[in-house]
């Protein structure tokens, strides 16, 4: 019990250094206490003051002053009225990110390779007997992984995970609260949008003008609810992706596929078909067996997996200062102002004056149905919410923000080395 409380003392003292002391010389309760001891009188014992010094010297002033911003962040995030729910929907996207690529096998998500990671770094994670594995289409929510996910992650989350959603709403509510100039002077954009790329141009022209008709049928309805909901955009375009997939393995295995079976029953009689289709059949096999490393059945099945890990609607916040947020051409055409900005009646985006609604990027094959939102002072505070995010990134407003918070929650520093630290980096002349 006396080790914890030692450790518990360090700990306290290396993030929160304003609390103990007031010189560079910082002495700790039960600081000259043994941690480690031996026999040997030429080996000098491990007290805990050693390991704070040691700990102290190489990055207490930044441990301690993370500390502050964070505590700052929570307070300016209960000052804001928000509700818990928009902080649960920052953790649940910081661990998405979290959770990359690393951590899948066969384009299936493993939790269990996750949560094994965040314990090897010596986080305390929980898990049932029963880990997540799936792929995107077995996620409750829309892209978000998070919602699947079953492990405890309470301990990673407060250690780390917590710390970046403070800070983020620390930078947000300064923009709202000192920087709100920003809705009148910037050119801010809710950018909702849904992407596809057709494999040949029958299907360019027949998916543009299906889908194109679709969102006009849906009039006013939102675009999320035309996208996401049953039946809708992502709905009808991941069963063409199947669809597509299905014709594409036929070639290499008919007898698997009822729908294409009498097109390509020849294909095992390679005769029958000219040099080139045989060059193209020969390519089919090798990528779906990966040059030989699997069956082509493998292949098929990794191919199916990995369009259920496909997203193709998006909705994102930006500024005309921020970076590349859809594609150059079209972000020039987003942040346009006033009469020069073009949009329909239900506010997506024209290629042109009457013309139509889906929008090409020819450099990548990608086409877009594009509905865009301008953000002003008159805007919902939601939508500011939202734009705040995107505003906020500036590395400037990012420690315009931590100095102004200091100064209005009126941080005292009592120590030296960290008033020093701080005031050389924020400005911040502490009290």
């Amino acid at each position: 019990m006396k080790r914890k409380q030692l450790i518990g003392t360090l700990l306290l003292c290396s993030s929160l250094l304003t609390a103990c002391g007031s010189s560079s010389t910082i002495k700790l309760v039960n600081g000259s206490d043994d941690i480690v001891s031996t026999t040997n009188s030429a080996v000098t014992n491990t007290t805990l003051q050693s390991i704070y010094d040691s700990l102290y010297a190489s990055s207490g002033t930044t441990t301690a002053t993370n500390e502050i911003i964070y505590q700052l962040g929570v307070q300016a995030f209960k000052d804001s009225g928000r509700a818990q729910s928009e902080w649960d929907e920052r953790v649940a996207s910081e661990i998405n990110t979290a959770f990359s690529s690393s951590y899948m096998i066969d384009n299936k998500y493993v939790e269990a390779l996750f949560a094994a990671s965040l314990k090897a770094k010596g986080y305390s994670i929980t898990c049932p007997s029963g880990t997540f594995t799936g792929t995107g289409e077995d996620f409750p929510e829309y892209n978000n992984l998070y919602s699947a996910l079953k492990c405890n992650y309470s301990d990673y989350i407060a250690k780390v995970v917590d710390r970046n959603v403070a800070t983020a709403f620390l930078r947000e509510e300064y923009i709202l609260n000192e920087k709100s100039v920003y809705f009148t002077n910037k050119v801010i954009r809710r950018m909702q949008y849904f992407k596809f790329a057709p494999l040949t141009y029958v299907d360019q022209d027949k998916y543009s003008i299906l889908f194109e008709e679709y969102v006009k049928n849906a009039g006013s309805t939102d675009f999320e609810t035309i996208a996401l909901g049953a039946g809708g955009l992502d709905d009808q375009w991941r069963e063409v992706k199947r669809d597509d997939e299905a014709e594409s393995f036929a070639l290499i295995d008919y007898k698997k596929s009822t729908k294409y079976a009498d097109l390509y029953k020849n294909i095992f009689d390679m005769s029958e078909y000219s040099s080139t289709v045989q060059s193209s059949l020969k390519s089919e096999v090798s990528e779906y067996s990966n040059s030989g490393a699997q069956s082509i059945f493998k292949g098929y099945e990794l191919k199916l997996l990995d369009l259920q890990n496909q997203f193709y609607y998006y909705d994102v916040y930006g500024t005309n200062e921020g970076s590349t947020y859809i594609y150059s051409d079209m972000d020039t055409k987003v942040f346009k102002e006033g009469t020069s900005l073009l949009l329909d009646d239900n506010g997506y985006l024209l290629v042109q004056a009457g013309g139509t609604s889906i929008c090409h990027n020819s450099d990548d094959g990608n086409y877009y149905i594009i509905k865009v939102t301008e953000i002003n002072a008159s805007s919902s505070i939601e939508e500011k919410r939202a734009a705040a995010q995107a505003l906020s990134k500036n590395s400037s407003n990012y420690r315009n923000a931590i100095l102004f918070y200091l100064e209005k929650y009126g941080v005292t520093v009592h120590e030296s080395d960290l008033y020093d630290y701080i005031n050389t980096t924020y400005s911040y002349e502490a009290k």
